[in-house]
């Protein structure tokens, strides 16, 4: 099964974040059920790095980036953040350490209070701080809403209902970045935005991450705009972690089947339904394996390339370039289901 370990963690020395085995569980009913939301998750930052995690909808990213966050806190594992572990602490200590960091939220508009002016929304985490006087904290507010591309003397005294959803996602990173983080967490901060706007929000991004020197990671559904914004990607896939590696390499030569709302935002409805009658036609099987197939044994066994790792959803083994070819016990295929168009089931005669 995908998921576990550690090998692909990089030294705790070099990483600004490191989380090792997450697991957050939700509880489902009164008769002690539970739902597995995030299993045995290990990820790590490197200091001014961005890393990309994305999956389908429904995988976990959310939930990964929320128990980071200690919203809430997840049922075990480390979440090592600047040398402290954010999972054993509370109170005081805890507010402290979260000023360092801080959460885009994927709704820019209902993220932000629809009856507090915008300056009174950018500069909270200063007035809760106490960080300087009335004057200067204004000042900063106005030079982080120029930086995000607002006019301050029209933005300062207006409400998030006055704004566009792309507006909203600029007022939102300004409140995240004016009290300096060493970390921010995006959560599909341009999923509810139009493509012209989300460009613009991406380099935002970029810009302010040269600027004050963050450290990102960047959640998200569709793998081209991790591929553009990322240097490190995560790939998700029904709560656990399933492939590591550079985004190039990851999109160049895919070993474990990205959804296909991750890599095609537009399907085809001529193409689905080719592919529907293809699949109704043929004998159906469980898909295979992409690593209990050793190389060039099978259609679509293909060699890891250097600085890629990845995982079979269905073992615990890693496979890299060095540890090519993997090879495992082989399994008895599975029969094919019989064509109902041979013949009825009661009289076994053909279908009408």
């Amino acid at each position: 099964m995908a998921g576990y370990g550690t090998a692909h963690l990089r030294s705790e020395a070099d990483t600004l974040l490191r989380v090792e085995n997450l697991v957050v569980e939700f509880p489902a009913g009164r008769r002690g059920l539970k739902v597995n939301a995030v299993t045995d998750v290990s990820l790590d930052v490197r200091p001014g790095e961005t890393l990309g995690l994305v999956g389908e909808s429904g995988c976990g990213k959310s939930t990964t980036g929320k128990a980071i966050m200690q919203l809430p806190p997840p049922t075990s594992g480390r979440v090592m953040f600047d040398g402290t572990d954010l999972a054993s602490v509370s109170g005081e200590e805890l507010r402290r350490t979260r000023t360092q960091i801080q959460m885009i939220f994927q709704d820019p508009i209902s993220s932000l209070n629809p009856r507090r002016r915008i300056e009174d929304i950018i500069a909270e985490g200063l007035n809760i701080w106490g960080v300087g006087d009335k004057s200067s904290r204004q000042q900063k507010v106005d030079e982080m809403l120029l930086t995000v591309g607002l006019d301050p003397k029209v933005a300062r005294g207006r409400r998030p209902h006055q704004f566009s959803g792309g507006q909203c996602q600029r007022i939102s990173i300004a409140r995240a970045v004016i009290t300096e983080p060493k970390l921010i967490i995006c959560d599909e901060p341009v999923s509810a935005l139009d493509v012209s706007v989300q460009a613009q929000i991406l380099n935002l991004l970029e810009d302010m991450k040269a600027r004050y020197g963050l450290t990102l990671v960047f959640i998200a559904h569709d793998l081209a705009v991790v591929k553009n914004i990322s240097d490190r990607v995560t790939v998700m896939y029904l709560g656990r972690i399933c492939e590591v590696g550079d985004p190039n390499v990851l999109t160049a030569s895919r070993l474990i089947p990205t959804p296909p709302p991750c890599s095609a935002p537009s399907p085809s409805p001529i193409r689905r339904f080719a592919r529907r009658t293809a699949r109704s036609s043929a004998a159906r099987s469980p898909p295979p394996c992409h690593l209990r197939a050793a190389a060039g044994s099978a259609p679509g066994a293909r060699e890891p390339r250097n600085g890629a790792r990845t995982r079979c959803l269905r073992c615990a083994t890693w496979a890299t370039a060095s540890s090519w070819p993997v090879t495992f016990p082989s399994r008895r295929p599975t029969p094919p289901r019989p064509s109902m168009s041979s013949g009825s089931p009661t009289d076994g005669g053909p279908v009408p």
